[in-house]
């Protein structure tokens, strides 16, 4: 491909016996003394146009997220029938969990943040709430309301002081 910047230097065509005041050489007076018939002004040229280069197609893929979730779709369906096949000989619920902590801490490992919502810690709170004196459908709405904003916040927190949290949370927002 000939680039503009060769074409228009000093020593280029148009230059060479220029004097002051004589008009700058345009374009065309250079592809006219270089010969360069088959160009043509306006044209965007590529690497495709010309020989000798080689171009090879890439693709752009616009959506990951949907390759990944297919891909992780794939994987939990041969988990699941995994599970099935060893229900009845072996302690597929124990196997499940030990398997779903060492993928946390592998998926920790390599920098990607996974997190999940315990529910047995959930209805841990909401128990906890209930035996405190809660209301138990006030309980249930608040913890549902209130539990996943209150985990993140609080990542540490024991059940106890999650449920204390919510609660004064709840008051809080019962009081305005």
């Amino acid at each position: 491909m000939v680039k503009l910047k060769d074409l228009l230097k000093e020593g280029s065509p148009g230059y060479k016996n220029r004097q002051f005041g004589d008009p700058l050489p345009t374009l065309e007076d250079v592809m006219k003394e270089k010969n360069i018939k088959d160009l043509k002004l306006g044209k965007v040229y590529t690497d495709k146009d010309r020989p000798p280069f080689q171009v090879q197609e890439e693709t752009i893929n616009e959506a990951p997220e949907m390759e990944l979730a297919k891909g992780l779709d794939k994987i939990t369906d041969m988990i699941v029938k995994l599970g099935n096949r060893y229900k009845k000989k072996a302690d597929v619920d124990g196997m499940v969990r030990s398997w779903m902590l060492g993928l946390k801490s592998k998926l920790k490992k390599a920098g990607i943040k996974s997190e999940s919502i315990n529910e047995n810690d959930k209805v841990k709170v909401l128990k906890l709430l209930i035996k405190r004196g809660d209301n138990p459908k006030d309980a249930k709405k608040d913890v549902e309301k209130l539990y996943n904003k209150v985990s993140k916040m609080y990542k540490n927190a024991s059940n106890s002081k999650k449920a204390e949290i919510i609660s004064t949370l709840s008051a809080k927002m019962a009081g305005k």
